[in-house]
């Protein structure tokens, strides 16, 4: 306790500058892991805050909503709804129409919440909240009026909302309020929606509903499955999740979190080496005074622990200190798309973790210290170069069989360990190829749409209706420019409380057919092909059978297939869903008709813009985009940032390592230069020294990155259902192994000037 008072007093500027060091690092590193934490958890908090806890969504295709029959069922606690509207709304003060969707229901049944004005009186249908795309795309505010002008439900099922006037009623709407959510993040397309009471006017086509449903005591999915068939017209009703936030959206806010946990993780470690190396260069004893610790009876025990100690009061006061300046900051988090679904804004203090992060950061600084200390202490053997190495040396030139005897050997005073060093270099590089190989993995998988079920150049008549138009169905198997044509009917069926999506498929030419993963598609009437995603939540594979309920009646198919299902309807396919052939569709649903067609057109022949014309409502050259696909490319630059995070650590990493390894090495140059070496061949070996160890480390580390990178990716796209084969960014890793030997001889530059200008008695009477 004396030498500890003693050294604060002597010393406490340097111990000042210590502590201050100690709490900026701390400070960035715990920033970016309490965010990191904050992201991976704002989904739940954000479902927590807006206060519903429904159970399940029943969605109803077509058809009046069936709202108050649902609501009535003895399964159900509560029940809210939402229909979509046939109707478009424009400005009353600059006449211009807006893209909206038009809703009528309970905006939270949407997972909205108001952010801004009022909820609309549910007591009258002529009040409306929009979400914050409308306000910008209208650049409205609240209170300014709206014409929403309605079509006839006859005209929404034969698709004339896209060629005729809406024949409807006409509602002026006042702007009372603006709603936000994830559902407005997933799809910026811009929504109004008013009250319920708006259905009540005759005459105002609909087309889907869906129900959000909190199930009574005791009440499952299965007993709501059982009392909806026993409704009129119920066995066209399906159960979806009643989650706030989609499962694809979770999964994109984890992938964000995934990479801010990488980031952290990865500052954390430089963090530890750095720290650990400056407070151990600071603070351990120097030979004379360990010598005289020990001449007056200190034991090796008590000379680590007062190292320790004097290590452990910077390391606490700057901890505390950095974790009180990282909440100020933790405000800035979330980030991105993710950012509007924070239900706190502003600092937060996650009391559940943050206490762990700090205590850990801290304790793998001292025990660095405490490590590096210890083994300061130890004696130091000899060391002999492995035969393998010897005969490996042996093939090169002298300089470059010495400088890779250097490279993998560690010097006989050394007390690092050569292979330590080595791993620590290559597990960073490691690290570095598998977010390179991830990242473009991601990025080819959004822009090859074939890999998520786009197959296609434009899908045509998918836009609400019931049928598609016969005049248009009729010219697309004539069009000579049209080289693979593929028409698709939709109908729901379910397996158990389980719905699943179908696709009925025609295929008429060309090869536009869903991506096979395994098996073969479907060609007969009682055969399958389902989506990854389906069929692992059925339990069932290739070769099994599965029994469906539809429209009309009970059904037994064979799985023959896992398709990459393509996005129709309501279905957004990729890894959800099925698809059969259409006679099988009709086997589930007699009513089923085709309402889409998936063209692709010859190169250069500008098919989209023939047929323009003939689709206005829509954007034919347009590819759609599943929610999954969207939230990723959200997301896509987080692997290449953190690749960048891993790249400053390994360069920091190969400087220290190779800055050391050239030091030790001064005695044995010095022999060298004394047997009659040149300068300019110690320079020589010093060079082939540093690229040995940068291209030992580099091809350590490509296959392992690989490996990693690739299978990561497996995962992601067998959990979604997409195509899992990755890339191989060959040239990037090529162009990252050479800019790491290129470094390695700028960093080994240095230390060969210093040895060349050392002079050789002086090395070899110091060392």
């Amino acid at each position: 306790m004396f030498r500890l008072v003693s050294d604060l007093r002597a010393r406490w500027r340097s111990r000042l500058l210590l502590t201050a060091a100690v709490a900026g690092v701390c400070s960035v590193v715990l920033m970016l892991a309490a965010g990191a934490y904050r992201t991976s958890s704002v989904a739940d908090r954000y479902e927590r805050s807006i206060g519903l806890d429904f159970d399940a969504t029943v969605i109803q295709g077509t058809g009046v909503p069936m709202t108050e029959e649902v609501r009535s069922l003895p399964a159900v606690r509560r029940a809210e709804s939402y229909t979509f509207v046939f109707g478009g709304l424009a400005s009353m003060d600059s006449h211009e129409s807006t893209s909206a969707l038009v809703f009528a229901g309970f905006e939270q049944a949407i997972g909205a919440r108001l952010v801004r004005g009022r909820s609309a009186d549910p007591s009258t249908g002529n009040e409306f909240v929009a979400t914050p795309s409308f306000m910008e795309e209208t650049g409205a505010e609240l209170g300014a009026r709206f014409r929403l002008s309605t079509f006839t439900q006859e005209q929404g099922d034969s698709n004339q909302f896209g060629s005729s006037e809406p024949a409807g009623p006409t509602i002026i709407g006042t702007l009372v309020g603006v709603v936000d959510g994830p559902q407005m993040i997933e799809f910026p397309t811009p929504i109004a929606v008013f009250p319920r009471r708006l259905l009540d006017q005759s005459g105002i086509g609909v087309s889907q509903t869906g129900v959000v449903v909190e199930l009574a005591a005791g009440a499952d999915l299965l007993r709501l499955r059982t009392e909806l068939d026993a409704l009129p017209g119920g066995a066209n009703l399906s159960i979806d999740s009643a989650e706030v936030i989609s499962p694809a959206m979770r999964r994109a806010i984890s992938a964000q979190a995934w990479g801010s946990w990488f980031l952290a993780i990865a500052a954390a470690i430089a963090a530890t080496a750095a720290l650990g190396q400056v407070l151990t260069r600071q603070l351990r004893l120097s030979t004379p005074e360990r010598t005289t610790l020990t001449a007056i009876g200190f034991t090796d025990r008590q000379i680590l622990a007062e190292v320790s100690a004097r290590a452990a009061l910077p390391i606490v006061i700057g901890g505390l200190v950095g974790a009180a300046l990282s909440v100020a900051g933790s405000g800035w988090f979330p980030v991105g798309y993710v950012r509007p679904i924070e239900p706190s804004p502003g600092p937060l203090v996650q009391w559940e973790a943050f206490p762990i992060m700090v205590g850990t950061l801290m304790v793998a600084v001292l025990v660095w210290v405490v490590v590096w200390s210890y083994r300061s202490q130890a004696g130091v053997r000899a060391v002999r170069p492995s035969p393998t190495l010897d005969a490996i040396a042996g093939f090169a030139s002298p300089a470059a069989g010495l400088g890779v005897r250097f490279a993998f050997t560690r010097a006989s005073r050394e007390r690092g360990s050569v292979r330590a060093t080595m791993a620590g270099v290559a597990l960073t590089l490691a690290g570095l190829v598998a977010a390179v190989t991830f990242g473009a993995s991601v990025g080819r998988l959004i822009d090859e749409p074939f890999r998520y079920g786009s197959n296609f150049d434009v899908a045509l008549g998918d836009n609400g209706g019931q049928a598609i138009d016969p005049v248009l169905a009729s010219n697309l198997r004539d069009d000579p420019d049209v080289t693979s044509l593929m028409f698709y009917a939709v109908a729901e069926a379910h397996a158990g409380a389980s719905t699943v999506l179908l696709s009925g498929l025609e295929a008429v030419r060309g090869t536009g057919t869903p991506v096979v993963l395994s098996g073969k598609l479907p060609i007969t009437a009682d055969e399958i092909a389902l989506g990854r995603v389906t069929a692992h939540d059925l339990g069932v594979g290739v070769g099994d059978s599965i029994e469906l309920v539809g429209p009309t009646g009970l059904q037994s198919f064979h799985v023959t297939g896992l398709v990459v299902v393509s996005g129709f309807g309501r279905n957004e396919g990729i890894g959800k869903g099925g698809v059969v052939m259409l006679p099988g569709l009709a086997r589930l649903d007699a009513a089923a008709a085709i309402v889409v067609a998936a063209v692709r057109f010859e190169p250069g022949s500008h098919g989209i813009d023939k047929y323009r014309a003939m689709f206005p409502e829509g954007s034919p050259d347009e590819r759609f985009q599943p929610s999954a696909i969207v939230n990723i490319a959200r997301v896509r630059t987080v692997p290449f940032l953190l690749a960048a995070v891993l790249a400053v650590l390994a360069v920091l990493t190969l400087s220290h390592g190779l800055f050391t390894a050239v030091r030790a090495r001064r005695r044995d140059l010095a022999v060298l230069e004394a047997l009659g070496a040149s300068r300019r061949f110690v320079s020589r070996v010093v060079h082939w020294q540093a690229s040995a160890f940068a291209a030992g480390s580099a091809l350590l580390a490509a296959p392992i990155g690989f490996v990693l990178g690739r299978t990561v990716f497996a995962r992601y796209a067998d959990g979604i259902g997409a195509v899992d084969s990755a890339a191989l960014p060959m040239l990037a890793v090529g162009g990252l192994a050479a800019g790491i030997v290129v470094l390695a001889n700028i960093v080994a530059a240095m230390p060969a000037r210093m040895t060349r200008r050392a002079t050789t008695a002086v090395v070899l009477q110091t060392e």
